[in-house]
Parts: structure tokens; C-alpha cells; sequence
């Protein structure tokens, strides 16, 4: 998979997210993780719907950041 990484800094930690083609998609499903995944569905960067909603995103990435080794998070 390309590293493709979306990083938003906040007071407390930086969250990160990798971003996901079509093709990564299918191999994040394909291989076996030792970790929990959670995916946003985006409509894009001009998707007003998605925008307005992807604080949810951060706000569980922050909640669980000190379990970064077992949950990550993916647009």
C-alpha cells in the first residue's frame, strides 16, 4: 500500500489517518492485521456532507489514542 497520511495536530496528541484508494482497500481486507481497523467513507475533499461529519472520525481517534498499536484509523 502507498503511505498516503492525513495528520490533524490537536492540543493533546497529532491523529493520523491513512488514506485509502480502491486498490488498498481491497488489500487491507485481503491481509491478515494484528489490529482493529476502522475505514471513513468519504466523498471527497468538496464533500460537504463528509466534511461536516469527519470530526466524528477525530473525536473516536482521539478518545482511543493510547491504542494506537491495536485500532487504526483509515479514509
Amino acid at each position: 500500500m502507498a503511505e498516503k497520511i492525513v495528520k490533524k495536530v490537536t492540543e493533546k496528541n497529532v491523529q493520523s489517518f491513512q488514506k485509502l484508494n480502491a486498490n488498498d482497500f481491497v488489500s487491507l481486507l485481503a491481509k491478515k492485521r494484528k489490529h482493529d481497523s476502522v475505514v471513513f467513507f468519504t466523498g471527497g475533499l468538496t464533500h460537504g456532507p463528509s466534511a461536516s461529519i469527519s470530526y466524528i472520525l477525530h473525536t473516536v481517534a482521539s478518545y482511543f489514542s493510547d491504542f494506537n498499536d491495536h485500532i487504526k484509523f483509515y479514509l
